[in-house]
This record gives structure tokens, sequence and C-alpha cells, in this order.
């Protein structure tokens, strides 16, 4: 009998060492790869549910981390977002701290926001002042939102603002500035538009 029982204890044993080198040789790295793919193709829950199987324990944890930020942003859950970026920031400050990423936390602290307003349109490119918020509504247009109200202050019909363009843009001394482009896809002007009034500067 106990012989019986050293011999069940010597097997389980076994077992638990080959279960957990096994659990060591699953590849994150083609799981985070994987993930990314289905990034690329909006399969936003299936990437999801690839990037959360990336245990803590693995190098690229916190890449998993912001990717599941950046697929939350896009089915449109602000909050879960910026909790995931949050998280991502505390485990590598140098890769995805404020000072390294300023970009995303302030865009998705924007968003936060903007999903409260009555027609948030595209979040992706905003500037924000004490009193406005001002979105990129459409592919043509800017919109300001009053941050009290909740409601549009004025709007803007440019030639041309795609996300790229508006990207290269600059906020300083109360105006708005972006790029303009021809139809050869090249910036070939600067728009400068008073974050206040919506007028041309």
């Amino acid at each position: 009998m106990s012989r019986n029982r050293f011999f069940r204890a010597v097997v389980g044993s076994l077992f638990a060492v080959l279960g957990t080198g096994c659990f060591a040789f699953v590849d994150y790295h083609a799981i985070y790869e994987e993930g990314k793919r289905e990034m690329r193709i909006q399969r936003w829950p299936q990437a999801d549910e690839l990037f959360a199987s990336i245990p803590d324990s693995v190098d690229i944890y916190d890449n998993a981390l912001a990717r599941r930020a950046e697929v939350a942003s896009a089915q449109v859950k602000h909050e879960l977002a910026l909790q995931f970026w949050r998280q991502a920031a505390q485990i590598s400050p140098d890769k995805y701290g404020k000072t390294k990423n300023r970009g995303y936390h302030r865009d998705y602290a924007k968003m936060i926001e903007v999903s409260t307003f009555e027609q948030p349109g595209d979040v992706r490119a905003l500037f924000v002042t004490d009193d406005l918020l001002i979105s990129h509504t459409k592919p043509s247009t800017l919109t300001a939102y009053d941050r009290k109200t909740k409601r549009p202050a004025w709007s803007y019909q440019i030639e041309k603002a795609t996300e790229a363009d508006w990207s290269r843009r600059v906020f300083a001394g109360g105006a708005l500035v972006g790029m303009h482009e021809g139809s050869t896809g090249k910036p070939v002007a600067l728009l400068a538009i008073d974050a206040q009034t919506g007028q041309e500067r």
C-alpha cells in the first residue's frame, strides 16, 4: 500500500513538472503577433482574448496591455482603454509613461470626456482649451464643443483634413494650425483657425 502511494506521488510530481515545462514552452510572442493580426482586420474581441491570455510573467505583457488599450478604444470603451494604458505605463514607464507617450495619455483622457458629448464624431484628432473641446468630426469638418453644455459651439469646413493632416497639428497662441493637402497628397499649405471663434487667422 505504501509502495502504491509512493508510486502515485512520484507519477503525480512527474506530471506536474511536465505540465510546468509545457506551460513554459507556450510561444506568447506568436500569440501577441496573432493578436495584432486580428487587430488589423478589426476582430476586436478575438484580439483582446489573445492579448488577455499573455501572463504578467512574460516580457511582452506591457505591450499586450497597450494593445488591449487600443482594442478597447476601438470599441469605444474609453475608460477601459485608459485603465489598460495606465497599467502598461506603470509596468514600463520608459516605454509607456506619460513623458514617453504623452499623446496616448492625452488622447485617451480626451476620449473619456468627448464620449459624453452630444455628437462626439471622430475623437482621434482633438484639441482642448479651458472652455472648448475641438474634434475632427468629418473628413472635412472641425467642430468645437462647449465643455460645460457639451453642445457644438462652432464648426469649420475645410478643403481636406484627413487624420494624417491633423496629426501634424500645432496648438499655440489660441490657434489651431494644420496642413491642407493638394491633389498630389502632399502638404501644400498651412491653415490657422482661432480656437474660440472658428474663424481663419
